[in-house]
């Protein structure tokens, strides 16, 4: 069977690699004896939260059970930093607990324990009625490498016939030479109808199948090297090379800095002044690096693996593009119970069902549409959202965490409405249609009050008259301020101490209602024209509710003020 056709249970968990937390980790899972050549135990490694290199070692898993014990090497996938172990014919079948410890053994005699770990292999039905041989079975790297000297010394026996097979054959073909040109002939032939294609520069004319999971990549060298967190305006030199004693190019790079220092080839990215680790591209295959701070050296191996920016595959049934990380072009569900806040991945077609959180305000529950979102960097990302009924929304996710940017012009999950134009026109002709209604009951309004307006309306209002007084600051006049339209009219008239108002010099003077009602409670002085000696009356103005009040002061009893009386009061 093809490896891509093949299934597997798989059973297994992260296991970081460190010194703490180091008791037996519950796999919260079974295998049965039935699972023949597909029980396979599956472990991505991490180190301080990042995928942990798995270059020039080797991985071995010990395990002991119910009547064996097994030591055995495991297989390695360096692009993902996992390591997995199928549980062969034999082991399988001795059901019940088993404790497991997974190491991890480098080239240059270092090795490690990455994790303890448990599961259970349960007994198939079919299999209760057996017996089960104990088993011991310890496969170690004297094991390994004795299998490879027996396959290799199979091979150059092989390889041997093979030559000995050629050279009596040539030796019949150098008299022949048309012999030997034509077999030449039928081997390009054979070639051309093979059609296949060349390693490097060759061009394909027809359809390339690729039954792979991940069936195209696009890959650079991803360097990682640990200098520890420097002081900004520090100069870190990073050198590559090929081994710890030969040492090729080099970059110098000051930390706070904002530029990539380096080519395409080799380079390193700005370090920040809180950053552990250089970070850049080298060269595929590098093997050793080295930092030079302040003139001390730090070499390590292992610092550069392989990182797809570019990959075309398959999930299953669906087939994806991988762009830096992220899938585009592919098909993803956001459930009703599920969040607007995890539409962030480019080129998805998110189905948004009822209920979904983090909506347009002005949706409520009724979410039901589609959604995509246009990656700018992990820390920016735009959201477009296509509700069912036609209507259309946009918000705009920063910083990190990412959140919604919410201003005055979005509501308050920062979703903004974009105007369709059937809706436009539909709200222009509700406004044209409203401000027809409004204008025409308005003139109604006007004409209905206008007919009734009476003269009487506009006919002046005496407060009081007959009078002759000083209006001293005791005495005071009120009327309804609703009923004035313009303002009030004070009559004057000459007057002598002692003797009373003179049937002369009347003068009316007038106060607008705005500047009655722009000085309230302040002084006013009315002069008197024509007047010798400056006379004036001093008033001031008062409104509570509709009462409006007028009061004098008692300089208005005293000469020369004293020489004029007020005679009238009206308000029109």
């Amino acid at each position: 069977m093809a490896e891509n056709n093949k299934v597997y249970k798989d059973l297994g968990t992260e296991l970081e690699i460190s010194s703490s937390h180091q008791s037996s980790i519950d796999l919260k899972g079974s295998f049965s004896t039935q699972d023949i050549q597909t029980a396979r135990l599956i472990f991505p490694i991490e180190k301080d939260k990042m995928p942990f290199p798995l270059s020039s070692l080797t991985a071995s898993i010990y395990m002991k059970g119910n009547d064996f014990v097994l030591q055995d090497t495991c297989s390695i996938n360096k692009d993902l930093s996992k390591v997995s172990y199928i549980l062969d014919d034999d082991t399988i079948k001795h059901f019940g607990s088993v404790q497991a410890e997974l190491y991890l053994r480098y080239n240059q005699g270092q090795s490690l324990s990455v994790h303890k770990f448990h599961f259970k292999i349960d007994q198939a039905l079919v299999d209760q009625d057996l017996d089960v041989i104990y088993q011991v079975y310890i496969r170690d790297l004297e094991d390994v490498k004795a299998e490879y000297i027996a396959n290799f010394e199979n091979l150059d026996t092989e390889l041997r016939q093979m030559l000995e097979g050629l050279r009596v054959e040539i030796t019949g073909l150098e008299g022949d030479s048309d012999a030997l040109s034509a077999k030449l002939i039928a081997l390009e032939q054979t070639l051309i109808a093979m059609d296949a294609l060349k390693k490097s520069g060759d061009t394909a004319t027809g359809t390339i199948n690729n039954t792979a999971e991940v069936g195209y990549t696009v890959s650079y060298g991803y360097l990682r090297h640990y200098v520890g967190v420097q002081t900004s305006g520090t100069t870190i030199r990073i050198q590559i090379g090929s081994s710890a004693t030969s040492w090729g190019k080099y970059v110098d790079i000051v930390v706070g800095g904002t530029e990539t220092v380096g080519d395409n080839e080799f380079c390193i990215f700005p370090i920040s002044p809180t950053a552990a680790y250089a970070i850049g591209i080298a060269p595929v295959g590098t093997k050793w690096s080295k930092s030079i701070i302040n003139g001390v050296e730090k070499v390590a191996s292992n610092t550069t693996n392989m990182k797809s920016v570019v990959e075309i595959g398959r999930n299953k049934d669906i087939g994806f593009l991988g762009i830096n990380g992220s899938n585009a072009l592919t098909d993803a569900i956001v459930s009703s119970n599920d969040d607007f806040n995890n539409v962030l991945e480019f080129g998805r077609n998110y189905y948004i069902s009822a209920s979904a959180k983090n909506a347009p305000v002005a949706v409520g529950t009724d979410t039901a549409g589609s959604a995509t979102a246009y990656v700018r960097s992990v820390s920016s990302i735009g959201q477009v959202y296509y509700h069912y009924n036609g209507r259309l929304f946009y918000r705009y996710m920063r910083n990190s965490p990412l959140a919604p940017y919410v201003t005055s012009k979005t509501d308050a999950n920062g979703w903004v409405e974009f105007e369709t134009v059937v809706g436009a026109q539909t709200k222009a002709d509700k406004a044209l249609s409203d401000a027809k209604t409004d204008a025409t009951t308005k003139a109604n309004t006007a004409e209905t009050n206008s007919k009734a307006y009476t003269d009487s309306y506009f006919a002046s209002k005496t407060i009081a008259s007959n009078l002759a007084i000083y209006l001293s600051d005791t005495q005071s006049y009120t009327w309804n301020h609703a009923n004035m339209k313009k303002g009030m009219y004070i009559e004057v008239v000459r007057y002598t101490v002692g003797t009373g108002s003179n049937d002369y010099g009347y003068f009316e003077i007038f106060v607008s209602k705005d500047f009655i009602e722009r000085r309230l409670g302040k002084a006013c002085w009315l002069p008197i024209p024509q007047s010798a000696s400056g006379e004036k009356k001093a008033v001031k103005f008062a409104i509570s509710g509709n009462v409006g009040t007028l009061t004098g002061y008692a300089s208005n009893a005293t000469s020369p003020d004293s020489a004029w009386a007020v005679s009238n009061l009206r308000i029109d």
